[in-house]
């Protein structure tokens, strides 16, 4: 039996996508890479697939093996927050369409007073999506540490209350930076979490920013936020030499500095059973630059697949 007489259903939804995409094909040895025959689910943040509409999607992630989708409804994203209403359904039934999942929405949502925030959350939550991402708190240095997050935590009790009359879970992500986003620490999210119900409010643990920021001892912080981690986020970095500092640039999966073995037991070990998602970082300046050729998105895609076959490979196999 010859190669194209045996094709899986992803080889051939491959081959059909990409004809229709007018992307240049990858090599179906790339494609069908080291995949388990059964998959933990894992998602792939939507931002790195920002050259295909919300109907070429699924197709797109069933092609690499994908499970689910973290769609970008924010600014800029593949769904407005302004049309939530009227768009979020028919791309969550696209998704669904190709057998693709849709377990998280990620959003800049940091207020439940903004003008959109409960039309995305209730919306979104009868449409069966059951976390969403917020968006970012920052250190006004103006302040006090403990008054910085005296006022995030008011915000944040107005939103795990909405949350619940939603019913939808809400996960803040901890994020290294110069910007002094909170929860760059992690230690500060513990103090802003405790007091809330870890099924309407919890963290999205970033296992990249958390070596960024603390090294070794990133596993102390997993432990401590356990019970309010309800997703994680899967990237990998190397330090680069800049003048008078050292700064972090996002790699392949693999490729750098964060101990993946050590994140899958640590995982097993607090029993997390949440939403996982591959974050290309290495890819942001690529999917970004205007305009993308069949070539560029060509190469998108392969190191995309490259990505899920290291989870499958490294991190899957620890259950």
């Amino acid at each position: 039996m010859n190669e194209d007489m045996d094709l899986t259903r992803r080889d051939f939804i491959y081959k059909t996508t990409a004809s229709a995409l007018g992307i240049s094909m990858v090599p179906v040895s790339i494609l069908r890479g080291a995949i388990t025959e059964e998959p933990s689910q894992i998602s792939i943040f939507s931002k790195y697939l920002g050259f295909l509409d919300y109907h070429q999607l699924g197709e797109a992630a069933a092609t690499l093996g994908f499970d689910g989708i973290d769609l970008a409804v924010r600014p800029g994203g593949h769904v407005l927050p302004e049309d939530v209403k009227t768009n979020l359904a028919p791309a969550i039934s696209s998704l669904k369409s190709s057998g693709i999942a849709m377990p998280m929405m990620v959003t800049n949502i940091v207020d439940a007073d903004h003008e959109h925030t409960e039309s995305m959350l209730c919306t979104a939550s009868d449409l069966g999506i059951n976390h969403y991402r917020m968006g970012y708190y920052q250190y006004d240095n103006s302040q006090t540490i403990i008054q910085n997050l005296d006022a995030c935590r008011r915000k944040l009790e107005k939103l795990e209350k909405l949350n619940r009359r939603c019913g939808i879970q809400g996960c803040y992500q901890n994020h290294s930076g110069p910007q002094g986003f909170v929860g760059g620490p992690v230690w500060d999210l513990y103090h802003l979490m405790k007091d809330f119900s870890p099924d309407y409010l919890g963290v999205q643990f970033d296992i990249m920013h958390a070596t960024v920021e603390a090294g070794y001892s990133w596993p102390a912080g997993l432990k401590l936020l356990a019970p309010w981690v309800n997703s994680v986020a899967l990237m990998d970095f190397s330090w680069i030499d800049e003048p008078n500092r050292q700064n972090s640039q996002g790699v392949p999966l693999g490729q750098g500095n964060v101990d993946f073995e050590k994140l899958a037991m640590e995982m097993k070990q607090i029993e997390f059973s949440g939403p996982i998602t591959i974050k290309c970082e290495h890819l942001t300046q690529e999917v970004m630059a205007q305009p993308l050729s069949k070539t560029d998105k060509q190469s998108i895609l392969a190191k995309l697949k490259n990505d899920l076959n290291y989870y499958r490979n490294t991190i899957q196999k620890y259950g």
